[in-house]
């Protein structure tokens, strides 16, 4: 900033930026037009021009500013310059034309805050930096210290304010770094605002000497990043200095703190031989460079700077035919790089290395035939040779063992002897057991043939049984061989039974039931023989013979019996009935085809020819056990309450003589009820007129709403104002005929003589009996009996034309007939 002083009155003419004025203390920015005051100090932004108008007319302006150093080597060099324009002045001469041009002179800068300004006033010279008017002056000698005229601006030379920035020499990252700046001058009129080079500002109040700002140091990481901050001073606003020196920057150390960084190693849970296992390393923090972490199955993984996790893929063990299955534990064994405070290792990872089932097969082989007597010798082969000892169990007992490292072996067994036994045939030889070899899974293959070549013998069967027994009774039968079986001999008879002959015994026997105990005429011989044998192991067996046994016939009855379908049935409906044939068990028995039984039947009931289409005297069975019939009820339309309908078995005929013997059984009859398809009858009543006339007839009508089939008696009761006796003669009970639907009912009413108005009667059914009938809802009827006699009527008379008086006058009141209720007076 530049800082002038006037030496006359003035009035600011041209202003580009900003210039202040000070005025008890405090600057006051100045506008074009403002008034400027002598021995004013005023000062300029050092990008800022202004003009001022003198008070005697002339016009000076801002041009430049000095460097404090350049004007401490202009004094000298100034002073030469008085000394020499002192003595052209002195001599005559003009300066200005014996001189060189000053406006070209010495060195301009601006390397401090403050300094000097040369000012020009207009007219016929430019003023050179030394501030000298070149017109106008005493020939005196004049040097800069000395005093200027009244129409330059004086110069004036500001001493410096220093500003020391202090800091902690060293601080831990994550903490913090308190600035303190201190100025050697209080600053005046306005706080004095300093900007560090790390953003942040520092105030220093008026009239203080320090202030203090703290900023955060750099945050605690992870990495190795131990620094040295530099701070300074790169801006200063306010404090009304006229120089300031913004004074050293500092040094803080900032130290690193140790955090740490972890590994984690994934890996797949399981994987199958021959497979691959992809190890993942993940860190909690992205390296700063390259992070490459060696495994210890010598595989690496790197995971790349700014990425959190990487991966290497290496191959399972390789899949084989053995029993090998393991656990792959891995783990980090070192790292490079990534930049880390602290580095821990992490955890180590188990892979379950799953065997793969690969298949190794064993393979028999034998001779295809030996005669009985011989050897045959089995041959095992593997396609993998075992790791230890083969040892294979044979269908036969025998055993093989494969040596470790081979691929075959064998055993030499006996074939069967010769005897009377089934031993020319076809031996069927496979492993059913394997021992060692370490094989992941080991197929047993095949088994192997070989035929036996035999002879010939017979062995024969006899098969007997007992002479006769009877029917119901049982038959045993009994096998007997000439050479025991080597195996049970089941023998399957001509009846379906069948006999086992244990091996190494020589018989055996089946009891099967005879015929069973029927009721047919049916004695028969049963000849057995043998249909098939199995087992016994024999070259050849007879079973051609065979075995009878007279089955003798016994007596057995055979009833008869009766059912019906339904115990009740509705007028109109259906009545199945069925007949049947059964033995002492109640099992039915079924007569021989043609055959036949005839029944004879008794109908009985209330129910009468009327009430049914048909009644069968007999019913026959042929062929069968049971025979069923149907008989239709008739709906007559007449309400007649449930009637009973009961068919017995009065006689049994066996028409063709098949049965033993032909009984009536105990269930020999059937009920059933044929319900009514009518309800049961309703009685009503109703008045055939709504009033009458004393002394006239009353006429009901007491009905029923169907036709029944026998007398309904019907009873009433009275109520109302009218009384029976007095006004009328009630009846007590009616009869409506059975096939009738209704029958009249007349009350005589009574004729008194006396006017008693109108007056009303109910009658009301209080019960009825006959044919299951109900009283209805129309149970009652209303009829007024009304007055044979006018209305009274009443009049008055004097009884004379006048009286004296004190005496009595006398009226007679008549009415002209006797009303119920009143008396004549």
């Amino acid at each position: 900033m530049k800082a002038l002083i006037t030496t006359q009155d003035g009035q600011v003419k041209t202003l580009n930026g900003k210039a202040y004025v000070m005025s008890n203390g405090q600057q006051v920015p100045l506008q074009q037009g403002d008034f400027v005051a002598q021995g004013s100090e005023v000062f300029v932004d050092n990008d800022a021009q202004i003009e001022l108008l003198l008070s005697d007319g002339s016009s000076l302006g801002s041009e430049a500013e000095v460097p404090q150093e350049a004007l401490q080597s202009a004094d000298s060099a100034t002073d030469s310059e008085i000394a020499q324009l002192q003595a052209l002045i002195a001599a005559g001469e003009d300066p200005t034309a014996s001189l060189p041009d000053t406006a070209a002179g010495g060195a301009q800068g601006n390397e401090g805050t403050s300094g000097f300004v040369s000012l020009a006033r207009s007219g016929a010279e430019t003023l050179a930096a030394s501030g000298y008017d070149s017109a106008g002056v005493e020939a005196d000698a004049i040097t800069l210290q000395d005093g200027l005229s009244q129409n330059t601006f004086e110069l004036t030379q500001v001493a410096p304010s220093t500003v020391t920035l202090l800091a902690p020499t060293q601080v831990n990252e994550g903490g913090s770094i308190t600035y303190t700046a201190v100025v050697d001058n209080a600053p005046l009129e306005s706080d004095l605002v300093l900007t560090l080079s790390n953003g942040a500002t520092i105030v220093i109040p008026v009239g203080q000497t320090s202030g203090s700002v703290t900023v955060d140091a750099p945050s605690d990481d992870v990495y190795l990043d131990s620094e040295v901050l530099n701070v300074g001073v790169t801006e200063s606003q306010g404090g009304n200095y006229e120089n300031l020196d913004l004074g050293n920057s500092v040094d803080t150390q900032v130290n690193d703190t140790i955090d740490t960084t972890t590994v984690t190693l994934t890996a797949p849970a399981e994987v199958n031989e021959g497979g691959q296992i992809t190890y993942t390393a993940t860190v909690n923090n992205a390296p700063e460079t390259d992070l490459v972490l060696t495994l210890s199955n010598g595989a690496s993984i790197t995971i790349a700077a700014g990425q959190t996790s990487g991966t290497v893929t290496v191959d399972a063990p390789t899949d084989d035919v053995y029993q090998d299955g393991e656990t792959l534990t891995v783990n980090v064994t070192g790292a490079q790089g990534g930049n880390y405070e602290n580095l821990d290792l992490g955890n180590s990872v188990d892979t379950q290395v799953n065997d793969t089932i690969d298949t190794t097969t064993v393979t028999l082989t034998a001779p295809a035939e030996v005669n009985e007597g011989g050897q045959i010798t089995y041959t095992a082969t593997v396609n993998n040779a075992p790791e230890t000892d083969l040892v294979l169990t044979l269908s036969n007992g025998a055993s093989i063992t494969i040596a470790a490292g081979q691929t075959e072996g064998t055993v030499t067994v006996d074939a069967p002897t010769d005897d009377v036994y089934q031993d020319g045939e076809i031996l069927t030889v496979g492993i059913t057991d394997a021992q060692g070899g370490n094989y992941e899974d080991l197929n047993l293959g095949n088994s192997v043939d070989t035929q036996v070549n035999d002879t010939i013998d017979t062995t024969a069967v006899t098969l007997t049984a007992p002479a006769e027994v009877n029917e119901g009774g049982q038959i045993t039968y009994t096998a007997t061989v000439n050479n025991a079986p080597e195996t049970d001999l089941v023998l399957t008879l001509s009846n379906g039974a069948s006999i086992t002959i244990a091996a190494g015994q020589t018989s055996g026997t089946v009891t099967v039931d005879a015929p069973s105990d029927d009721v047919f005429v049916d004695a028969e011989t049963l000849t057995v023989g043998i249909d098939s044998a199995q087992g016994g192991n024999f070259e050849n067996l007879d079973t051609s013979d065979t075995a009878s046994t007279l089955v003798n016939d016994t007596t057995d009855t055979v009833f008869a019996q009766i059912s019906v379908d339904k115990t009740s049935v509705a007028e109109g409906g259906e009545i199945t009935y069925t007949v049947t044939l059964v033995d002492a068990n109640g099992n039915p028995v079924t007569l021989p085809s043609g055959a036949s039984v005839t029944l004879a039947l008794d109908w009985s009931g209330t129910a009468s020819a009327a009430d049914v289409d048909n009644l069968p005297p007999s019913v026959t069975i042929t062929g069968d056990s049971q025979q069923s019939f149907t008989v239709n009820t008739i709906n007559d339309g007449v309400y007649e309450n449930s009637e009973n309908l009961s068919v017995v078995i009065s006689g049994v005929t066996d028409v063709d003589n098949s049965l033993e013997q032909l009984e009536i059984g105990s269930n020999n009859s059937a009920d059933t009820t044929i319900l009514d398809a009518q309800d049961a009858p309703v009685v009503g009543i109703v008045a055939d007129q709504s009033s009458v006339t004393e002394g006239e007839t009353a006429a009901f009508t007491v009905s029923i709403d169907q036709v029944a089939d026998e007398d309904v008696v019907v009873n009433f009761t009275y109520s109302g104002v009218a009384e029976d006796g007095s006004d009328f003669t009630g009846v007590a009970s009616v009869t409506i005929p059975a096939g009738s639907t209704s029958v009249p009912l007349d009350i005589s009413t009574i004729n008194d003589g006396i006017y008693e108005g109108a007056e009303d009667f109910t009658v009301t059914i209080d019960s009825v009996s006959g044919a299951d009938a109900s009283i209805g809802a129309n149970n009652s009827a209303d009829t007024t009996i009304l007055d044979a006699q006018d209305a009274p009527v009443v009049g008055i008379v004097a009884e004379q034309s006048s009286v004296t008086e004190g005496e009595t006058a006398a009226f007679t009141v008549s009415i002209d007939q006797v009303a119920a209720g009143y008396q004549h007076h």
